[in-house]
């Protein structure tokens, strides 16, 4: 067994903190006020800066500060899943488990959802999911989600959105200290304190949580600690840290191996095949520029993100992953015309990936090492051209280059090769839109993306120590998106709406025949957002909101089948009321239709789909006073059985097909305390 690796060598810490200081000093003389990273329901930034939603030609949600602590979840994945359009497709039944997926992108769609925290990308190089643990809700201000393409000012990730997560800043001198405590061994404690002046803040916290588990073998926990601080250079700039330290473990429960649907049923909620625990060392730094003048605003950010990674494969092998990120986003925006309403905008993205796999040999399998660096370099630019007091012109414009350099090695095995391969490659990216905003509560708009996403890593090279080592005919995927909508707010009532039809060309998808992944062909997909909300002041709101996706293939082998893993229809509603004023009682209704398994269309056998999900959740908040809160809350209400994934394989034993279920906890129950001083 591979003695797991340091955590970080003492060069790489030298190295990142010249780079934190350099970009500090670098930006010493400039910022901006402090209601830049406080973003009102009515604000976006699919611009990169704050623009009200009636001027921009976006498909948006926010999600407030407020909303995620009345609803007293533990993980950013639970969050998203409950208040957005984001479909959380949940593999193993934890609370920091999940992968996002919008617009119709099933397996792999982590990669084509661009996650930041404090303009630090979440998304690995890698197929690794999304560490939401490393994300702690009492930390976040503001969760802001940009549905649609958005590849030409966020880049290469962001195909088919953009979940943009905001940490507070400026918070009220004091502090906040709660408890939790669940069935199935789940008991959490967390803590914040904030102190700030007229001129700067500084707040620290920690976390720490447990859950046994719904299931056998589902044990994870995760501790963390942040540290974020602020300061106002003059009137006009401001520098912003963020800090965000700690470790998990995932043990996985598994899956079910099944014929059926119908046989599932019987086998839940035992029967797991369990083979699989991780443990991950995570580092999360973000330091931040901001500046507003008289002509214009601008921001930067220079960012570290750390994983390690132990996966222990039960009674096989450990596998050891050490990946780090470093970004750095310049950016500025001038403002031109009568009253400022034009303005022009460019800026750079830079990435820098360093990701190294270490693994012993194997029962099936061959010891292999791989090492990878990364380097992203992305200029952009956007314009708005305000044409009258209704109408106006915006487009944006990307060129993306990407340099990989690989160096990989499977000693023996029946795929055995070495790898020595450095490429350069690039693409553009293009958005335009006019938007009429009809007045200050309400605009429509029409909308054209050009799009390109250049293949994750482990799309582009086998690095797990199995199959081809390198995908040589793999291109990257590019398309156009359509879309028209319209957003409106007023009175308490909230609407929005919008129909888009994507065209990729060259989509990549897993090939379990080949052990590699291929342009398996073109598809279209059409769809349709509808949300509608209302709030009366303080007393009671209602929301339902409801996407549509139609996913097939244009061309190729699988020429008009459903693409897999994509509902038709996702939906979310809540209501929530206070039947007296220190009570809150909320109750939300999410339900997915029926949806295809993965490798369904390799065998032939599209009839048989992963049932609808659906999930009834009940939440109670007690405010005895302005510095308690008491909840109680019930997860899956009918304990209904979910699943959100499903794999078809051939079971070349018994010349069978067998499907590997992968199940979702039942009914759970749990309550908390939170005291503020």
């Amino acid at each position: 067994m591979r003695k797991k690796t340091m955590f970080l060598s003492s060069n790489k810490f030298k190295f990142t903190s010249l780079c934190l200081f350099v970009g500090a000093s670098l930006f010493a003389d400039e910022q901006v006020s402090n209601s830049v990273n406080e973003l009102s329901p009515v604000e976006v930034t699919a611009m990169r800066f704050s623009d009200s939603l009636y001027e921009s030609p976006v498909n948006a949600t926010n999600i407030t500060a407020e909303q995620i602590s009345d609803s007293n979840l533990s993980s950013t994945a639970q969050v998203l899943n409950r208040y957005s359009d984001v479909y959380i497709r949940n593999m193993g039944g934890g609370s920091f488990l999940g992968q996002p997926s919008m617009r119709g992108f099933g397996v792999n769609s982590q990669s084509r959802v661009l996650v930041l925290l404090d303009g630090q990308r979440l998304n690995n190089i890698d197929i690794a999911g999304i560490n939401w643990g490393q994300i702690q809700v009492n930390d976040i201000d503001n969760i802001e989600v940009l549905y649609g393409a958005q590849t030409a000012t966020y880049g290469n990730y962001a195909e088919s959105g953009i979940i943009k997560i905001t940490t507070k800043k400026w918070g009220k001198n004091g502090g906040t200290f709660g408890a939790t405590y669940g069935e199935y061994g789940e008991y959490s404690f967390y803590g914040t304190a904030n102190y700030s002046t007229d001129d700067y803040y500084v707040s620290a916290g920690a976390n720490y949580f447990h859950d046994s588990g719904y299931f056998a073998n589902s044990l994870n926990w995760n501790k963390s600690a942040t540290i974020s601080a602020g300061l106002k250079l003059d009137t006009k700039n401001e520098l912003g840290l963020y800090v965000n330290v700690g470790n998990m473990f995932i043990s996985w429960p598994g899956y079910i191996n099944a014929t059926t649907s119908e046989e599932l049923k019987k086998l839940y909620p035992n029967n797991l095949y369990h083979n699989e625990q991780d443990r991950v060392d995570y580092l999360t730094v973000s330091t931040s520029w901001e500046n507003k003048t008289a002509f214009g605003e601008g921001s930067a950010h220079l960012g570290l993100n750390i994983r390690d990674k132990d996966v222990d494969w039960i009674g096989d092998r450990i596998v050891n992953s050490t990946l780090w990120t470093v970004s750095f986003d310049p950016k500025y925006r001038v403002y031109c015309g009568s009253e400022d309403e034009s303005y022009v905008e460019g800026g750079l993205d830079f990435y820098f990936d360093q990701l190294d796999i270490h693994a012993g040999q194997g029962s099936w399998s061959p010891p292999y090492s791989t090492d990878i660096n990364r380097i992203t370099l992305s200029p952009w630019a956007g314009a708005k051209a305000q044409l009258d007091d209704t109408f106006s012109l915006i487009g944006s414009v990307r060129y993306e280059g990407v340099i990989n350099d690989v160096q990989s090695n499977v000693s023996s095995g029946y795929a055995p090769y070495k790898v020595d391969d450095n490429e350069v490659v690039n693409g553009l990216a293009a958005q335009i839109g006019v938007n009429a905003k009809l007045n200050e509560h309400w605009n429509v708009y029409a909308r054209f993306d050009q799009i390109y996403h250049y293949p994750s890593i482990d799309e582009r090279y086998s690095i797990w120590g199995y199959g081809s080592s390198y995908t040589v005919d793999l291109d990257p995927e590019h398309g156009q998106n359509y879309e028209i909508g319209t957003n409106f707010s007023k009175g308490g009532f909230t609407f929005n709406a919008s129909l888009f039809y994507t065209h990729l060309n060259d989509e990549i998808a897993y090939d379990g025949t080949i052990y590699s992944n291929k342009n398996i062909g073109d598809t279209n997909r059409y769809g349709s957002q509808v949300r509608l909300g209302y709030n009366y002041e303080k007393l009671f709101g209602a929301f339902t909101s409801w996407a549509f996706v139609d996913a097939k293939y244009a061309s190729g082998p699988y020429e008009d089948e459903k693409v897999a893993i994509i509902p038709d229809i996702t939906s979310k509603s809540g209501v929530w009321v206070r039947p007296i004023e220190y009570v809150m009682v909320e109750l939300n209704f999410i339900w997915n239709s029926s949806q295809y398994k993965e490798g369904y269309t390799d065998l032939g056998q599209p009839t048989d789909k992963i049932p609808e999900n659906y999930s009834l959740d009940l939440m109670v908040n007690v405010y005895p006073c302005d510095y308690a809160r008491i909840f109680f809350g019930v997860s899956n209400l009918t304990n209904h059985m979910n699943c959100s994934y499903a794999s078809t394989y051939l079971d070349y034993m018994s010349g069978q097909s067998m499907t590997s279920w992968y199940v979702e906890a039942g009914r759970t129950i749990r309550c908390g305390v939170e005291f503020k001083f």
